[in-house]
């Protein structure tokens, strides 16, 4: 399966790539500019040795065109994005909303905005939204983390929890459909608040 994850940081999508690498083949999509710093950066080009070259890097379009699942990780407005990309190549096609792509949440759920954009036949589900993304890039603690994954396409939420089950130390679990996504959501606003409060970094809410 070809696994394409949207992220114009390319460092957090390459973290989270790195954990799936070993089962699927791996795009990450980002703009012209971040692509060409994407590939003389060293630390990157590390993660992608030690991924055995299952990591390859696109553009947006070319990431939605070619991939199975489509991971919408870091930081941009992706509605904007997914306005630019032909139809015809997200059709079908499972879309992982992570969440808003500002602190401040989208009335309803990010999800549903994005819902509104993809072809009928496409399916929305939310999930890792309570993962802080530089946690993607820290591979030297062992990771313990409940992700709850809510959509209405009962099978595009099967498909989106074996594939959270596949990164080592990760547990998705049925958390309803798509219409909570807003409460899932919340949870990153929710640890950015926390994190400012009590001089905090990259706090992730987990559920035990």
């Amino acid at each position: 399966m070809i696994i394409g994850i949207i992220d114009d940081f390319v460092d957090f999508g390459v973290g989270l790539g790195r954990r799936l690498s070993d089962k699927h083949d791996i795009i990450v999509g980002t703009s012209e500019d971040r692509y060409v710093a994407a590939a003389t950066s060293s630390t990157i080009r590390s993660y992608i040795q030690d991924a055995e070259n299952n990591i390859r890097f696109t553009s947006f379009r070319e990431t939605f065109k070619e991939a199975d699942i489509i991971i919408l990780l870091y930081p941009l407005d992706f509605a904007v994005q997914i306005a630019r990309v032909d139809p015809k190549d997200i059709e079908g096609k499972i879309i992982i909303s992570t969440g808003s792509p500002s602190v401040s949440t989208v009335k309803g759920g990010y999800a549903l905005k994005i819902k509104k954009m993809l072809p009928e036949s496409a399916k929305i589900v939310t999930a890792l939204a309570n993962i802080a993304c530089y946690k993607w890039q820290t591979f030297d603690e062992v990771p313990d983390y409940t992700v709850p994954v809510c959509g209405d396409d009962a099978e595009a939420k099967k498909t989106v929890i074996k594939l959270i089950n596949e990164i080592p130390g990760f547990y998705g679990l049925d958390a309803g459909p798509l219409a909570i996504s807003e409460l899932i959501e919340n949870l990153e606003p929710l640890a950015i608040n926390i994190e400012q409060i009590n001089c905090m970094r990259d706090l992730t809410i987990n559920i035990k």
